[in-house]
């Protein structure tokens, strides 16, 4: 539903995963709508939790700004413990970020 095109050309992907987000409601229909913006997001570990940075979900239009949320909120990863271990041993530097390249 979202792609980073960008990040395929900038970045070596070395590696894929995949894994779910914790959203809102107002937040899948704007995902779903194609309005999802992943050019400068990131993602880090934070207290053994993997956070995504900086993706951009506007509001949804049908929504009232009650239901809506902040476009630019921090998102936790859902992902497994192994691989979210695994990737906090194997990662060659800590502060390095991972970058999301599609939202399917």
């Amino acid at each position: 539903m979202a792609e980073n095109r960008l990040a395929h050309h900038q970045y070596d992907i070395l590696e894929t995963l995949e894994t779910g987000l914790e959203l809102l409601g107002a937040e899948v229909k704007s995902i779903r709508a194609g309005k999802a913006n992943l050019r400068d997001g990131f993602c880090l570990i934070r207290d053994g939790q993997r956070w995504l940075h900086n993706v951009h979900i506007p509001p949804h239009q049908q929504a009232g700004n009650y239901f809506n949320h902040e476009p630019l909120r921090t998102r936790r990863v859902l992902a497994r413990r192994r691989e979210i271990n695994r990737l906090e041993v194997g990662w060659p530097r800590r502060d390095s970020p991972w970058r999301p390249s599609i939202f399917t």
